[in-house]
């Protein structure tokens, strides 16, 4: 600004010395006032573009602030597993449990392992949620009916976009999933499961409501994704005492519950 008003004084100063080079003895001529004035309007219309510059700009950086605000906004939604540690329970997406069914009820989760190194939390349903057999007649997790309900009917409807964006896919057999079953080697695993008490689990009334209650303890029958290693028609489950067995049948449908496991990224 200081540089065009000297400029501008100059410029006025050099009008002076021309028309008292003129002799005109100090008196201003009509195209002398026409210089002036001209130069007066272009130094206005200067100061107005300048002025509407700065708006425009202060309005530029105003909108980015506000985008910026609204992206960090967004960003800032909260992990509900960013402070868990082993052992805690996490509420996280929705399933039925309510012996009528049809609920929208919070699935609660168990955290098994943390991996500071790669910033993700294992995760198990603290409840057997659902009574499923694993296949018609296959112990192949990979083309099990059970695999494909849990990264389908399960995982569509019990997780909103905003949860899906922190489930990490798992790989089994050069497979990524979103939700799995434990492995066998997984549900022995002394850091996930401190003894065989750890592994008891209790069923849902919705998955209560579903089995048979001739075969039903205070404990639940839950699914491994490991198959039994003599014959196609079988897998390994964890048993009502905590113990892992592989005497199920693929095709029971009456008492055996689905724990979903997750991989969380933090």
């Amino acid at each position: 600004m200081y540089k065009k008003f000297l400029s501008f004084f100059l410029c006025l100063c050099l009008i002076g010395l021309f028309t008292s080079a003129c002799g005109g003895g100090g008196k201003t001529t009509p195209s002398d006032n026409s210089a002036f004035y001209y130069l007066l309007a272009q130094q206005n219309a200067n100061n107005n573009e300048e002025a509407n510059n700065n708006e425009e700009a202060n309005n530029n950086e105003e909108a980015n602030n506000n985008e910026e605000a609204n992206n960090n906004e967004e960003e800032a939604v909260e992990n509900p597993f960013s402070d868990a540690q082993v052992g805690d329970t996490v509420e996280f997406g929705r399933y039925q449990q309510t012996a009528e069914g049809g609920d929208q009820t919070p699935i609660k989760w168990k955290v098994l392992a943390k991996d500071d190194d790669n910033k993700q939390v294992l995760v198990i349903s603290l409840y057997g949620l659902d009574v499923k057999r694993f296949d018609d007649d296959s112990n192949d997790w990979k083309n099990s009916e059970i695999s494909a309900w849990l990264n389908d009917d399960f995982y569509y409807n019990s997780f909103d976009e905003t949860e899906k964006g922190i489930i990490k896919p798992f790989e089994i057999d050069s497979v990524n999933y979103n939700v799995f079953l434990l492995s066998k080697e997984e549900a022995e695993n002394t850091e996930y499961f401190a003894d065989v008490e750890s592994r008891k689990c209790v069923a849902t009334s919705y998955a209560v409501a579903h089995t048979d209650p001739a075969y039903l303890g205070d404990y639940c029958i839950w699914l491994l994704r490991s198959p039994n290693p003599f014959s196609d028609g079988y897998f390994y489950c964890v048993t009502e005492s905590g113990s892992i067995n592989y005497i199920y049948k693929v095709d029971n449908d009456i008492y055996l519950v689905v724990r979903p496991a997750l991989w969380i990224k933090l």
